[in-house]
């Protein structure tokens, strides 16, 4: 449990600063149009 634990915080650090970078991206392409 514990390392599945620690497998899914690792996880989301990785995930959740990606789904930001591509908001971003996709803002950023929304303003140029």
């Amino acid at each position: 449990d514990r390392h599945l634990t620690l497998h899914n915080i690792m996880y989301l650090y990785e995930v959740e600063p990606l789904k930001g970078l591509l908001q971003s991206i996709s803002s950023h392409s929304n303003l140029k149009k």
